[in-house]
Parts: C-alpha cells; sequence; structure tokens
C-alpha cells in the first residue's frame, strides 16, 4: 500500500481584512489625532490669545496681580516689556509685562462710576449689617443692597 498524503493550502492575506484595506487601519489614528486637537491643543491656544490681548491692552492705573501674587497698579509701561507696578504709596517695582496674570480693575477713569457709593447704617440698628446705597445715576436709581460685615 502506497502512502499517500494531501495537503491543502488556505490562502493568507497580508493585510486586514476590508474594503478599505490599510487606509481602514488609519482612519481611528487620525480620529485620535483630531480629538487631542480639538481637546487640549485649540484651549490652550485661546487662552494664551485673551492673556495677550489683556498684557497689550493694559494702560496706566489698571489693578493687576502679578505670577507672584502682587497686587499693584500700573505706574508705567515701558517699551522693552516691563511696567513700573505701584504696590503701596511711593512703592513701585519693575516687573516683566508677561508676569502679569490677571487685570483686577481697569484705570480709574472707568471706576469712578462706582466712587459714588455710601454706607448707610441700616433702619434694625444692626451693628453688624449695613446698607449700601449707590448714588450713580447709571446703575439701578434707588436700590439697595444689604452687606453683611463680620
Amino acid at each position: 500500500m502506497a502512502n499517500t498524503t494531501t495537503t491543502t493550502t488556505t490562502p493568507v492575506s497580508a493585510g486586514p481584512a476590508g474594503p478599505f484595506g490599510f487606509l481602514g487601519t488609519l482612519v481611528p489614528f487620525f480620529l485620535v489625532i483630531v480629538a487631542a486637537y480639538f481637546l487640549l491643543i485649540r484651549p490652550v491656544q485661546k487662552r494664551e490669545a485673551k492673556k495677550r490681548a489683556t498684557i497689550d491692552s493694559l494702560k496706566k492705573g489698571d489693578q493687576v496681580v502679578t505670577a507672584g501674587g502682587i497686587i499693584g497698579s500700573v505706574h508705567k509701561i515701558m517699551k522693552n516689556g516691563e511696567i513700573l507696578l505701584e504696590v503701596a504709596e511711593g512703592v513701585r517695582l519693575k516687573v516683566l509685562k508677561m508676569s502679569v496674570s490677571d487685570v483686577l480693575a481697569k484705570s480709574s477713569e472707568e471706576n469712578d462710576e462706582n466712587d459714588d457709593a455710601e454706607i448707610v447704617p441700616s433702619a434694625n440698628n444692626s451693628p453688624k449689617r449695613n446698607v449700601i446705597k449707590n448714588a450713580s445715576k447709571k446703575e439701578s436709581a434707588g436700590k439697595s443692597s444689604v452687606v453683611v460685615q463680620k
């Protein structure tokens, strides 16, 4: 009796099966990159552009906070990227513009309307409650608010 062996071969595909082939495996990779751009990179760029615009719009009298936590008002803006910051009466610091982390209040020209506020004792004779009446006509005339002092 003769030994007969039969071998069958199955075709092996070189790449992934599917109508898109190699491109089908790259689509998820590109989707991850696009999602990372919109979730990570773009918000940081917007935040930095907003900070740059805020720093470029600084002017004398603005109340600012530096990255080190120093609060003061802008006394002078210099051309070499520095500002002179007045932190107390007669005390001035030279800091870089880029160290400004936040603008608390714009110059006194814009805040003059709020200087007319006065504190009046409340009617119930409570020493911890005072009423602030705003004399500004731009704000809601006749309205008063209660402030609790500790």
